[in-house]
């Protein structure tokens, strides 16, 4: 009979997560770190082999932070409010896990993170996508909250729009698994539909391309069929706490859902039609 199977079942326990840490692969996708509600970092699969100290990486110390929400396995999320009076010496990390990139609290060793760990902390996070962290109380960024421009859309027809930012309003907000025909999803992603907008003022079913544009001259097209219930990818948008147009692409990856594109500072929509 081999010897394991005599072993108390805490040990063979303790064996089989050492085992599991020791063999894991990095991730098959990164991690998004968002500060105060704007994109900071970005960690690829191959930074997150081993643990990565996630509050370092930003460079803030842990009584910056008013709170963390970290998000991702199937649209969950999981919130702490004040987590240094929580965890105290413990280091926000991600780490290697089951199936994706978990999230937690580790304890340091010796003042720093382990090269491994042996099994997930007491308090984590499987299959992460995005970790939020607030920094600013709200009273802080409001007062330093800039207007935002009107948003242009221009289309080959000759026909051309501007969109306040007050508008939005007009418009409901739809989660993307809502949008993509997959169910209610996750009211925490829920935004304003593009095709809702461009609908209000001209035929979606005749677009064939949507070019969006920023101000740092990035640009992402996308087929006309996204303007369109249900849609192949989820083409959402906002105005961001800096007033800056911000534009969020979702679709189906084999995990679930994954945020294919993520502009800031968008300034202007290109449509082009059918025979335009």
């Amino acid at each position: 009979m081999p010897r394991l199977a005599i072993l108390p079942p805490l040990l063979q326990l303790l064996l089989a997560l050492s085992a599991c840490d020791a063999s894991a692969a990095p991730p098959r996708h990164g991690l998004a770190l968002v500060v105060d509600g704007e994109p900071r970092a970005e960690l690829a699969p191959e930074e997150l082999a081993r643990p990565v100290d996630l509050l370092g990486k930003l460079g803030l110390a842990p009584d910056e932070v008013l709170w963390v929400e970290i998000r991702g396995d199937e649209e969950r999320a999981l919130k702490f409010k004040a987590p240094s009076e929580r965890f105290g010496k413990r280091i926000l990390a991600a780490f290697p896990g089951v199936g994706g990139v978990g999230v937690g609290w580790v304890d340091p060793v010796l003042g720093a993170l382990p090269a491994q760990l042996a099994g997930p902390p007491p308090v984590s996070f499987e299959r992460a996508d995005e970790v939020h962290v607030r920094v600013t109380r709200a009273e802080e960024e409001l007062a330093a909250r800039q207007p935002a421009p009107a948003l242009h859309v221009d289309t080959s027809a000759g026909l051309a729009l501007e969109l306040a930012p007050g508008a939005l309003s007009a418009f409901p907000t739809r989660t993307p698994r809502e949008v993509m025909g997959e169910g209610p999803g996750a009211e925490h992603l829920a935004m304003t539909f593009l095709g809702d907008v461009l609908a209000a003022s001209l035929p979606v079913e005749e677009v064939e391309r949507v070019i969006l544009h920023t101000a740092a001259g990035e640009a992402v097209e996308l087929d006309g069929a996204c303007l369109r219930l249900p849609a192949p990818r989820a083409v959402l948008l906002k105005v961001n706490r800096k007033g800056e147009w911000r534009f969020k692409v979702y679709e189906a990856g084999p995990g679930g859902l994954v945020s294919s594109a993520n502009l800031r500072g968008v300034t202007r929509v290109e449509v082009r039609l059918r025979g335009g």
